[in-house]
């Protein structure tokens, strides 16, 4: 192996990211925001590419920006990204019948809807473990047109399908990556033995 090569770029050929694909960041890549993080892909087509980071808490809470909704006001907040941060978005199991306008994004999981028809679906059933089936998030992260394909090029991302609910909702944020990592199987331990600070090695 050369010195230049990048021993994390694998030569595996990635997938084409669609809607319900999920970003799964090098550990190589020391960005405050997206270190070791997972996201969603909620759009990508022509004119770029948007997605929900879902591994990151933001230290927030869903009452800390919007206190009127008082059945979610201890809900975490996680940061989706460093764009449009004074916007909130939510992720879901639960279907456009219980959340009407939700957005279908991949076999169990939507987008947003009617946030009242939420807290009251919340109200009506005492038992409900929303930490299991809803996930909020402020910001998302954004891409203009062939950004997110030269980032893949470069192998910052590694695109995984599949299984999105059980990775994004019912997985600890801070085991996420981790899990999401060894999906891909053996030859990506490496990314998994990498240490967080390289200086510390």
């Amino acid at each position: 192996m050369k010195e230049s090569d990048d021993i994390f770029s694998l030569c595996d050929e990635e997938p084409t990211p669609v809607v319900g694909s999920m970003l799964v960041a090098k550990p190589t890549v020391d960005d405050w925001c997206f270190s070791r993080s997972v996201s969603l892909v909620i759009d990508h087509g022509e004119n770029g590419s948007m997605a929900l980071m879902m591994s990151h808490l933001s230290g927030f809470t869903v009452g800390d920006v919007m206190p009127q909704f008082e059945a979610l006001r201890n809900q975490p907040l996680f940061l989706g990204g460093p764009v449009g941060t004074d916007m909130l978005f939510y992720v879901h199991d639960l279907g456009s019948d219980i959340v009407p306008e939700a957005l279908h994004i991949v076999d169990g999981l939507w987008l947003g809807g009617d946030l009242t028809a939420l807290t009251l679906h919340c109200d009506l059933e005492p038992h409900f473990d929303i930490e299991r089936h809803v996930k909020f998030m402020i910001g998302y992260s954004g891409w203009t047109t062939g950004q997110l394909a030269d980032e893949l090029a470069r192998h910052d991302w590694a695109v995984l399908d599949g299984d999105a609910r059980r990775l994004l909702l019912l997985t600890p944020h801070d085991a996420m990556w981790q899990r999401a990592v060894e999906r891909f199987g053996p030859r990506y331990h490496l990314w998994l033995n990498w240490p967080t600070d390289v200086a510390m090695n």
